[in-house]
């Protein structure tokens, strides 16, 4: 999302950074504005950015899911992609996942990508038939 060797100074890195995410949770509704779903890729490393994000999606269906893997795993797959800042998983390990609610939670170091996406989609459908239920 962000070109990082183009800002030198950390400090203006720093408020891209914070400025960049928030923008982002604005143009949320936007991106869900359409008849079509949506999937947003997020990492919460800050307990503003999930409540942002849950703001955003106010109004609109949804199914937040925690994607979840083994430190150990994580830090292999980092350094195979080759397009990842080394060590930032470790960094955002500790706290993605602290005091966060999820409507479902899939571990990626025993199932597949195929076997994940099915199930969120399998869930998302289930929420969305209870909501429509709800709300005849």
């Amino acid at each position: 999302m962000f070109r990082w060797d183009a800002i030198s100074d950390d400090t203006l890195r720093r408020e891209c950074h914070r400025a960049g995410i928030s923008n982002f949770h604005k143009v949320i509704p936007a991106l869900l504005s359409s008849r079509f779903p949506g999937v947003i890729d997020h990492v919460f490393e800050r307990n503003e950015w999930y409540s942002e994000c849950l703001s955003a999606l106010h109004g609109h269906h949804y199914l937040i899911v925690g994607v979840h893997c083994p430190l150990e795993i994580l830090r292999s797959r980092e350094s195979a992609r080759g397009d990842r800042r080394i060590g930032l998983a470790e960094i955002q390990y500790s706290m993605v996942h602290k005091d966060r609610e999820y409507d479902l939670e899939v571990d990626t170091s025993i199932q597949s990508s195929e076997d994940c996406a099915s199930e969120i989609l399998a869930a998302y459908h289930q929420k969305a038939e209870q909501g429509a239920a709800a709300n005849p």
